[in-house]
C-alpha cells in the first residue's frame, strides 16, 4: 500500500536547496510526486502545511500520485469541504480509510494549519495504527500520538521534537515524516513478505 522508496534516486534540485534541512526527503518525495515544488523552482521548506494539503500528501504517499489525483468525492465529506473542493477526493479517501477525522462538529477546517502532533497522528493512522486502541483520540491524543510516533522512529532525523510537536508543521518536516513512514511501511512489508529490490 505504501509507495516503495528503494527504487527511486533523489534527483530534484530546488532554487532554495540551501534553506532545506531535510534535502533527501524533499528530493525523494518530489521524485515520487508525493509533493511538488513551486513554479519558480523553489521548495519553500519553512512554509506550513494545511490540513487539506496533509490529506493530499498522505493519499499520494499511499496510492501514488496517478491514482490519488483521480480521487473524487460524490458528496461533501465535511460541511466546509464541498465536493468540488480541490482536496475533497483526498479528504474523502482518508476519512473512508480511517486515517483522518474532522473537528467533531461536522467540519474539517481544511485551511487550518496542521501541527506536529497532527502530523504524528496522521502518519500513524496512515500506517494502519488503530487510533482508538492506541489512545490517539480523546483528551490525551497528543501525548499518545507523540509517544508512539517516537517509539516507531517516525521522527528520525528531525531535531527538537518536543518543540516541533506543538508548532505548526513545515513542508520539510512533513516530507521527512512521510519518508520515515514510507520506509517503516516497506520494512514491515519486507518482514512479512520478503521483497528483494535490485
Amino acid at each position: 500500500m505504501v509507495v516503495g522508496v528503494f527504487t527511486v534516486g533523489a534527483s530534484a534540485a530546488f532554487t532554495d536547496n540551501e534553506d532545506i534541512q531535510y534535502v533527501e526527503a524533499a528530493e525523494v518525495l518530489t521524485d515520487l510526486n508525493v509533493i511538488e515544488g513551486y513554479p519558480d523552482g523553489s521548495f519553500k521548506p519553512q512554509q506550513n502545511l494545511t490540513r487539506a494539503e496533509a490529506a493530499g500528501l498522505v493519499a499520494r504517499m499511499l496510492l501514488g500520485r496517478d491514482v490519488a489525483d483521480t480521487l473524487t468525492a460524490d458528496t461533501a465529506p465535511f460541511s466546509d469541504v464541498p465536493a468540488d473542493n480541490w482536496a475533497a477526493g483526498y479528504i474523502a479517501y482518508c476519512v473512508q480509510e480511517g486515517i483522518i477525522a474532522g473537528m467533531g462538529d461536522g467540519s474539517f477546517n481544511p485551511d487550518g494549519l496542521i501541527t506536529g502532533y497532527g502530523m504524528a497522528k496522521l502518519m500513524l493512522t496512515a500506517l494502519g495504527v488503530d487510533a482508538k486502541e492506541e489512545g490517539l483520540v480523546g483528551d490525551y491524543w497528543e501525548f499518545y500520538s507523540a509517544k508512539l510516533f517516537q517509539e516507531m522512529g517516525l521522527d528520525d532525523g528531525v531535531a527538537n521534537m518536543d518543540e516541533r510537536f506543538s508548532a505548526n508543521a513545515t513542508r520539510e518536516e512533513c516530507v521527512q515524516y512521510a519518508l520515515n513512514a514510507m520506509n517503516y511501511g516497506v520494512m514491515i512489508e519486507e518482514a512479512t513478505y520478503p521483497v528483494y529490490y535490485t
